[in-house]
């Protein structure tokens, strides 16, 4: 069953969209990557999620952001936590992540990810993004329990966070 979200439902920053469960979550993310190309950051669109509780994902399928653009992301965490995360990050491109690419005026907070898969079949990876380009907050998140890691071959750069950060980007990483 397709999900019933509507997209610009995601998109905004000041009213994020409230994630309560493993299907909410999936869903929000299946909507960003099928109508990603209505996406606008140039206009002030961000991927806008808050968690109103803890969410269980052992045994869900979950597909990550699918595209080699620089998204702008709000993530509030409100201290919930994440719990067996499994994913895929894009394929065929130089980073991968949950976001693969963060972009300026990302934050991401209060999030805690516990007992985490990924597979970050790029070149350059981490948990929460394979790049940070431009002025990125992300703070107060925490990632524990088992977390592993399946590279490509042609590995550089892999992060527990973040795998690469853009000399120019201004990034602030506190409260880990």
């Amino acid at each position: 069953m397709r999900a019933e979200i509507d997209p610009y439902d995601l998109w905004d920053s000041q009213n994020p969209y409230k994630i309560g469960s493993a299907k909410d979550l999936v869903d929000a993310f299946e909507v960003f990557n099928d109508y990603f190309y209505d996406f606008r950051p140039e206009l002030g669109d961000t991927f806008s999620i808050t968690l109103t509780s803890n969410i269980d994902m052992a045994g869900v399928e979950f597909t990550s952001v699918q595209t080699d653009y620089s998204v702008p992301v709000r993530i509030e965490g409100n201290g919930y936590t994440i719990d067996g995360l499994t994913f895929t990050g894009y394929e065929g491109v130089k980073y991968s992540g949950l976001i693969p690419i963060l972009s300026d005026g990302s934050v991401i907070k209060n999030l805690n990810l516990k007992n985490v898969n990924a597979k970050l079949p790029s070149k350059n990876g981490g948990i929460l993004s394979g790049l940070v380009n431009g002025n990125v907050e992300i703070f107060n998140c925490n990632i524990s329990g088992v977390v592993s890691y399946t590279m490509s071959e042609n590995t550089e750069c892999i992060g527990g966070v973040v795998g690469v950060v853009n000399y120019k980007a201004d990034f602030v990483l506190k409260d880990m």
